[in-house]
């Protein structure tokens, strides 16, 4: 994309974003940080994701959690996604409480927030499907709103596995998003005057606006894991959702005893933690976190 280029973003130097980098992100929809997660960190995690990976190659799984699609050289059924990453993996629970994340979270959605969704994409080495163009977002949810995900990489991602983007698409019209989504997925194109590729490397994080159009082409090159997790504002949650009040103290619950989790983590040193102060309305009723549910689908509530 001609003109376009990243903030330099390393999250060794600062303890969260700049207001710069946040006006950057609000405009284009998309920021890259690098440096957030620590190598004995990543070692972690990367070695309880790649159980779960395993798993998913089983033929004989059934477990709705578990995404697949067919891959379009070998007509493979392969797996590429895996939902519900805190309820699976002790180490996605000391992720999500990242205070490099969560600082950087309060300052685009302000202190009255939760995550929402969950889940981890990867690309199988050799055979990794491609993620057509698309939108996070359902039509219920307003376009200004400061919903993104947090794309938490676990491996490198080069320009053959890397995630593709329009910067500044968050601002389409839903009209205007479905035309350009099914004129891309209609001649797979990832390429384009107006497409930026985003290589990454293990231990970047990509925050990206829920509307923003993005997706990747099948690959055959090395292992890709990313872990998501969504975020945004209770006030924006209660508008999109008026029926399940009951979302937002079981996901303060759920970002309660990740930060438990976090500060007892035997790999995490010399961080000052991310305190969670919403606005007196919103404090959660806490209670004991031992018996957290993790697994919040949102039609349960």
């Amino acid at each position: 994309m001609c003109g376009f280029s990243l903030p330099e973003v390393d999250a060794r130097l600062s303890d969260r974003i700049s207001d710069s980098d946040a006006a950057f992100f609000r405009e284009h929809g998309v920021l890259l940080m690098k440096n957030v997660i620590a190598p004995e960190e990543l070692a972690v995690v990367k070695e309880e994701s790649m159980v779960l990976v395993e798993k998913a190659m089983d033929p004989e799984l059934d477990d709705p959690d578990y995404k697949y699609a067919t891959h379009p050289s070998t007509d493979a059924r392969v797996p590429f996604r895996i939902d519900y990453l805190t309820h699976k993996m002790q180490s996605a629970r000391v992720l999500l409480a990242h205070p490099f994340i969560l600082k950087s979270v309060e300052i685009l959605c302000g202190r009255n927030f939760i995550p929402t969704w969950e889940s981890k994409v990867f690309k199988l080495a050799g055979t990794g499907a491609a993620v057509n163009w698309h939108r996070d977002a359902g039509p219920t949810l307003p376009a200004e709103a400061p919903v993104f995900f947090a794309d938490f990489y676990l491996d490198d991602a080069d320009e053959s596995t890397a995630l593709r983007a329009i910067p500044g698409s968050q601002k389409l019209s839903r009209t205007d998003a479905m035309n350009r989504i099914n004129a891309l997925n209609e001649a797979e194109q990832f390429a384009g005057d107006d497409i930026v590729i985003l290589p990454m490397k293990a231990g970047d994080v990509l925050f990206h606006n829920v509307h923003t159009l993005h997706g990747s082409p099948a690959a055959s090159s090395a292992l890709r894991r990313v872990i998501y997790f969504a975020f945004r504002s209770i006030e924006v949650e209660k508008i999109t959702s008026p029926n399940m009040p009951a979302f937002i103290p079981a996901k303060q619950r759920v970002l309660a005893a990740c930060l438990q989790a976090r500060a007892n983590a035997p790999y995490i040193h010399g961080e000052a933690p991310f305190s969670y102060s919403p606005d007196p309305e919103w404090l959660p009723e806490l209670g004991d976190l031992s018996d957290v549910k993790y697994h919040i689908p949102h039609l349960e509530l």
